[in-house]
């Protein structure tokens, strides 16, 4: 199987379960977590990487729904996917097999990340994710909510609308006095709510995740 097609595979399961009611998928996971629960929940099992700084999950279920995780500080991204993907699908790829304009990042912005957590890596198209990276994280990261969540060694572990707005290929939101702000907003809304969420929902969620720090309104609903 190409890689290519096992990255499209793969995108395509993690966004059908962000729709299901239940067991969000997971984009973090604490060092304090409770393995067994998250391996029961996801029917899988946590092992370690062949380092300390990588964690993998493996699903009982499909190969597209496993993953592997990353400390915030580990820089090997490339390495430890392509890794996973040969460990899982037993395919022999290297870094050099990756698609021209895709980058292998953490679904949870690193900079919003505990120091001893771990980050769920997937492959994203590069210019969204650079533009989430220089877009609404980078904003995010500045704010007091992180700060107090980090110092608390708190995460959001499950998927939010930001990360699955990425990984579906739809650009970081702006500030709202940015030219193309409402268009972007609105595609975002727009394909959840062709996925089959409520509108009303989805604007309240995206407002939810976004931690302004300057008081500038980033959604006007």
């Amino acid at each position: 199987m190409e890689l290519i097609k096992i990255i499209h595979d793969r995108t395509n399961a993690i966004l059908e379960r962000f729709k299901q009611i239940g067991a969000p998928p997971k984009v973090a996971i604490s060092q304090d977590h409770n393995f067994k629960n998250l391996e029961q929940l996801f029917d899988g099992k946590i092992t370690q990487g062949a380092v300390e700084d990588i964690l993998y999950f493996n699903s009982r279920v499909s190969p597209d729904e496993s993953f592997v995780l990353v400390r915030p500080c580990y820089e090997q991204c490339r390495e430890a996917y392509i890794d996973f993907i040969n460990s899982v699908y037993g395919s022999d790829f290297s870094t050099q097999d990756l698609p021209k304009g895709i980058d292998i990042d953490h679904l949870l912005a690193k900079s919003n990340s505990p120091d001893y957590s771990w980050i769920r890596l997937e492959a994203v198209a590069a210019s969204v994710n650079r533009s989430h990276g220089a877009g609404v994280e980078k904003r995010n990261s500045n704010s007091p909510i992180t700060a107090a969540r980090k110092q608390s060694n708190y995460h959001h572990g499950s998927m939010t609308w930001l990360s699955a707005a990425k990984l579906a290929a739809l650009k970081s939101p702006l500030i709202s006095k940015s030219k193309t702000a409402s268009e972007r907003s609105e595609a975002i809304i727009q394909y959840f709510v062709n996925m089959g969420f409520e509108r009303k929902i989805v604007e309240v969620g995206l407002s939810v995740v976004i931690h302004n720090s300057e008081d500038e309104t980033l959604f006007s609903f």
